[in-house]
């Protein structure tokens, strides 16, 4: 297909071989499948799945939240975690809190502090979440963890139900403190509390108000690396018991083969595997996170150099591009708009309005999967994708279009 001027932004794009807008209406019911019936998702851990997306690593139930701030339950089958806010790529947390929900549970101490298990929860269900009621100035609530020294980040969700004073709270028993006075906004009034980053062991929580104040109090999570890979530890996934979830893996290996779940036949995205690009708008907070990997091609767009191009080709390594983009400080509003096309003798990189390009590239035989996250051990992107385009040889952007696009 052909056509002048920049190619078309709407939905499906002009041209494309695969256009994948992930903040499509989610299906309640299969949550994982998006836009056809073979572009599902593989979960948990496997190479040989056909579908587009996989999960790595045993997951466990968790909420993440929608665009308009409600929670949507997410199991432990149900492969790639998307919502309207797009896909979620995250390194695996793991929550140490015993009964994040249930402030009744012996596992919390009360002084000067009562709790009931009687308020709605912050997903909406009845009675599944605490009120907590301080009866004098200081009062607590208070659980004792025992674990080695990791980094550390707390997070719970707080309405308030009386009084007008903030809500202070450590993980560190009281040697540092944060705070929140929670003032109606967020979801159906619900805020969700966050410490700064801490690495140490046994770590005490406490929870600490005033007389005459009481909390909706929810989802009391503190948060661990569950890999390793974390640096950031996000606001992205509610855990509902002491449990962990493993790292969002966003891979897809090519094959004309069926085998998924429905005997579905998987798609090829790089089925011209020496000409073709992808576009993709994400936001992310991992400096090494953006890996597009096929065969032996990786676009790797960091913060550091930047702006810098870094052409590595040689037998055994890959080709590297590196270009300035935009880290997202953990709102997950700041969103880059990367954009690469290769052929047999150049590659194209379009970052934020910016172009790059180069000729030394190499000449790799087998381009079969596309990763954005490093294969294996490397760490995932911390944030979302709103969309992906994938172009092979039958629609060549001009530099006039990826500019566009990735302005």
């Amino acid at each position: 297909m052909t056509a002048s001027g920049p190619a078309a932004m709407a939905f499906p794009a002009q041209g494309a071989a695969y256009d994948f807008d992930w903040t499509f209406l989610v299906d309640p019911v299969a949550p994982y499948r998006t836009v056809a019936p073979n572009t599902g998702s593989q979960p948990l851990s496997s190479n040989t799945n056909p579908l587009l997306y996989k999960q790595m690593l045993t997951q466990a139930s968790h909420y993440i939240e929608d665009a308009d701030g409600a929670l949507l339950v997410r199991n432990e089958t149900m492969g790639p975690r998307r919502s309207r806010k797009g896909l979620l790529s995250f390194n695996g947390q793991w929550s140490r809190t015993v009964a994040p929900r249930d402030l009744t549970n012996a596992a919390w101490t009360k002084t000067n502090a009562t709790a009931a298990l009687n308020q709605t929860g912050r997903d909406g269900t009845a009675n599944a979440a605490s009120l907590l009621t301080f009866t004098a100035d200081g009062g607590t609530v208070s659980q004792a963890i025992t674990n080695a020294s990791i980094l550390r980040r707390l997070f719970f969700d707080v309405k308030r139900v009386s009084g007008a004073d903030p809500l202070e709270f450590s993980f560190d028993n009281g040697a540092t403190w944060y705070s929140i006075t929670p003032t109606g906004p967020g979801w159906n009034g619900w805020q969700r509390a966050q410490s700064g980053l801490q690495t140490l062991a046994d770590p005490v929580i406490i929870l600490r108000g005033k007389a005459g104040n009481s909390f909706a109090i929810d989802f009391v999570n503190l948060m661990e690396p569950r890999e390793g890979l974390a640096t950031v530890i996000p606001n992205l996934i509610r855990l509902t018991s002491a449990t962990g979830v493993g790292r969002d893996r966003i891979h897809h290996t090519d094959t004309t083969n069926g085998g998924g779940p429905s005997g579905e036949q998987g798609i090829n995205i790089v089925r011209s595997r020496y000409t073709h690009g992808l576009f993709v708008e994400l936001c992310y907070m991992n400096q090494a996170a953006l890996v597009a990997t096929l065969g032996g091609l990786t676009v790797d767009v960091k913060l550091t150099p930047s702006p810098a191009i870094l052409v590595i080709n040689s037998t055994d390594a890959v080709e590297q591009l590196s270009a300035p983009l935009n880290l997202d400080p953990g709102t997950f509003s700041v969103f880059n708009k990367i954009f690469y096309f290769r052929t047999p003798t150049e590659l194209r990189l379009a970052v934020n309005g910016v172009m790059y390009r180069t000729s030394n590239v190499r000449d790799y035989a087998t381009a079969v999967s596309h990763d954005f996250a490093t294969n294996g051990g490397g760490s995932a992107l911390d944030g979302f994708v709103k969309r992906q385009v994938w172009f092979d040889n039958s629609r060549v952007p001009s530099d006039a279009e990826m500019i566009a696009w990735t302005s």
